[in-house]
């Protein structure tokens, strides 16, 4: 496990695309079953999170949580916004903390957990990421993360009792009400093992928003029934829009067969903001 700061783009501009990998000390590709990616979150001390602006996430350091801006796991998801799109960086030092002449850096913690003997001890997470520098970001529209959780404001972590009927799905929600207004371009969930779907749904319009689907394989021979693959992602554009004051509500659902631990149930959107 590993929460401190890593260093960001020295430049400003726009990320246009995320994707993280897991790799060994020569750059070789580590395989899901040998080392599980619990988590991985990106938090940008620039800006504020929307969702939970004042978790004491970041100690003395700051006053506010810094902006998740991005996570991944097991299921690798790839973030693309659409073209002209981007999440706006700006390298320059925290303007309230200016006299600290601490530079500017990202936050970051993830949870590694190691599956068999024999596999290297010294894994690294790399974060790829498209980025368009602000020299050649002529006519590109920022975004704004918006991280929902059905464990918000805590450690994003819950258990699924069990077993129960396999048919039976379990449910897990959380209600938030949008301060601003505008388009989601991209959405996309992170579940863990055992996970059916996540949707968010606009309780206000009647309408569902996004449905991230789980998808399984079958390249773990050992629980080749729930080896979470992927989750699908959206990313378009003009998008789906929200109004301010929409109350929109996250379920995460879980299949209800058996015990499951620890699992999560996220969806990050990227929406552009109502001018």
């Amino acid at each position: 496990m590993f929460s401190g700061l890593v260093v960001p783009p020295d430049a400003p501009g726009y990320i246009t695309s995320l994707r993280a990998t897991l790799e060994d000390k020569h750059r070789g590709f580590v395989p899901r079953h040998a080392v599980h990616l619990h988590h991985a979150v990106w938090l940008n001390t620039r800006k504020e999170d929307m969702t939970c602006p004042d978790f004491p996430i970041a100690g003395d350091y700051l006053d506010y949580t810094p902006d998740r801006f991005f996570a991944t796991g097991k299921e690798r998801t790839r973030v693309e916004f659409p073209e002209g799109y981007g999440y706006h960086w700006d390298n320059k030092p925290i303007d309230r903390y200016a006299y600290l002449d601490v530079p500017p850096l990202w936050a970051m913690n993830t949870h590694l957990h190691w599956m068999h003997g024999g596999y290297p001890k010294e894994v690294y997470i790399r974060l790829h990421l498209g980025f368009t520098p602000d020299a050649d970001a002529a006519g590109m529209t920022d975004v704004r993360p918006v991280w929902f959780d059905v464990d918000n404001c805590s450690d994003s972590e819950f258990d699924v009792p069990g077993p129960k009927d396999p048919q039976n799905d379990y449910e897990r929600t959380w209600d938030y009400t949008m301060p601003e207004g505008g388009r989601f371009v991209t959405l996309g969930g992170h579940l863990h093992d055992g996970g059916r779907r996540i949707e968010l749904f606009n309780k206000t319009t009647g309408e569902m928003v996004y449905v991230s689907d789980a998808v399984y394989g079958s390249k773990n021979p050992a629980n080749s029934d729930w080896d979470l693959r992927k989750m699908t992602a959206y990313s378009a554009a003009p998008g789906i829009e929200v109004a301010a004051g929409n109350e929109l509500r996250l379920t995460a659902v879980y299949d209800h067969s058996q015990n499951w631990t620890d699992v999560m149930g996220i969806m990050i959107g990227a929406l552009v903001v109502d001018e």
